[in-house]
């Protein structure tokens, strides 16, 4: 039997175009590094932000106040120290935050950034308060009088990157709102150091 060597070509570019898709499929071939979506996370890290799940990895998260630049409460832990936010009935507080990543580096927020700051109302909690985000901060806008909790983010495309504890929000009357006038109703000091 003679051997074709059109045919046997054929054979040998079948079949290796055939591996190769079988291992382009499995990821085996190509450089998808740095093409991070919500479900790849072996993308390479950036900047030391991310952690081995490709996420940005907070070391130290504070809120201010945007008007006065008051801070408010930051992350420490499972919990906030500081709070609760005050937002008055029928009006908005503008809320700002500085972020870091573990290495101590500054996490940009905005809308023309890589990650913006967001929020919701946390699972279970009254929904007496808008939220709206503006990539640099949010605005907690008063719609019914009492107490919720809110969750604030880091953003990240069209997911969360990160989600604090949930924090106590009282909604009242701009006068009622703040009785201590320091915006932080007595600070809870939870026996340990800052």
């Amino acid at each position: 039997m003679t051997i074709d060597p059109i045919r046997s070509s054929r054979r040998t570019v079948l079949a290796a175009s055939g591996s190769l898709a079988a291992l382009g499929l499995a990821g085996c071939v190509g450089d998808d590094a740095g093409d991070v979506t919500e479900d790849d996370h072996d993308g390479e890290r950036r900047d030391d932000e991310r952690d081995d799940h490709g996420h940005v990895e907070v070391g130290a998260f504070e809120l201010f106040d945007r008007e006065s630049e008051e801070s408010l409460a930051d992350v420490h832990d499972d919990h906030w120290d500081g709070g609760p936010l005050s937002v008055p009935l029928e009006d908005a507080t503008a809320v700002g935050a500085r972020a870091e990543n573990a290495d101590g580096g500054e996490i940009d927020l905005g809308e023309a950034e890589e990650y913006q700051l967001g929020a919701g109302v946390a699972d279970g909690a009254a929904e007496n308060v808008g939220i709206e985000s503006r990539g640099d901060h949010v605005e907690l806008i008063g719609e019914e009088e009492g107490i919720t909790e809110v969750v604030l983010r880091i953003r990240h495309g069209d997911h969360a990157d990160w989600e604090s504890p949930a924090l106590e929000v009282e909604v009242g009357e701009a006068a009622d709102a703040d009785e201590t006038g320091d915006g932080h109703h007595g600070d809870h000091d939870h026996d340990h150091d800052h």
